[in-house]
C-alpha cells in the first residue's frame, strides 16, 4: 500500500505500507479511505498490541522527491514502523518518508531515557 498524505493540499509524507495477507481482502476503495491501523482494526479486526518505531534522517531519492515535491537529494525524515499483536504477530510494517519542515515527533517516556553511553568534552 502506498499513499502520498497531504497538509493543505501539499505533500507531507510518502507511506509505503506492507499489510499481512489477509488485507488482500480490503478494496481499493476502502483503502483509499482508512488509515492504516483502521484497516487492520476496524476491516479485519485486528488489534494492534504495539509498535516499534525507529526514526532517521536521510537525503530522497529521486521517486521521493518527485512524489513529495522536494528536489532529489533534499532532506527527510523517515519514520519506520512495525506493528504487532499480543500474541507479537507482526500486522504491518510502515516507512514513513516525511517532510521535515513541518513536522515534529515526541515522545513521552517514564524514567530516565538515556541518548549515548559516551561523552566527550567540547
Amino acid at each position: 500500500l502506498e499513499r502520498v498524505y497531504l497538509v493543505d493540499d501539499k505533500p507531507f509524507a510518502l507511506a509505503r505500507a506492507w499489510l499481512l495477507p489477509q488485507a488482500s481482502k480490503v478494496s481499493r476503495a476502502q483503502a483509499v479511505t482508512h488509515p492504516i491501523y483502521s484497516i487492520l482494526q476496524k476491516l479485519l479486526d485486528l488489534q494492534v498490541d504495539r509498535a516499534d518505531v525507529g526514526i532517521v534522517a536521510r537525503a530522497c531519492d529521486a521517486d521521493e522527491a518527485r512524489l513529495l515535491e522536494l528536489s532529489d537529494g533534499s532532506p527527510v525524515l523517515v519514520m519506520d514502523r512495525v506493528s504487532r499483536d499480543a500474541r507479537s504477530q507482526v500486522l504491518e510494517a510502515t516507512s514513513f518518508t516525511i517532510r521535515p519542515e513541518n513536522y515534529r515527533f515526541s515522545l513521552s517516556v517514564r524514567g530516565p531515557i538515556a541518548i549515548t553511553r559516551k561523552i566527550r568534552s567540547v
